[in-house]
């Protein structure tokens, strides 16, 4: 949802923040991808025991969506489909550097 949100919405956004995420219509992504968001800023993270989202969806989606132009900054994490102290850390980072 994250993902199809972002490259599609027709106004730019600072960042995405994509946790534990997939793509389910990359069909209508594709279609659908609106230039006002080219340039964003991308943080993805997935637990490597997420049992919801397992990372090779992660990975795949982060794929397509470099295949799609964008650059897109992939963190791991030894966790289930839940956020962990670092991967907040992280997220606060990007936030901060995302909204400066």
């Amino acid at each position: 949802m994250a993902f199809d949100l972002a490259l599609t919405h027709p106004e730019p956004f600072a960042g995405l923040v994509a946790l534990s995420t997939y793509i389910v219509d990359r069909e209508r992504i594709t279609r659908e991808l609106r230039e006002a968001n080219a340039q964003l800023h991308i943080l993805q993270c997935n637990g490597t025991f997420d049992p919801m989202v397992p990372v090779a969806s992660g990975q795949s989606a982060r794929a397509f969506v470099e295949g799609l132009g964008h650059e897109v900054s992939w963190h791991e994490y030894p966790i289930k489909h839940e956020v962990s102290a670092p991967e907040l850390q992280r997220i606060g980072a990007f936030l901060t550097e995302a909204l400066a």
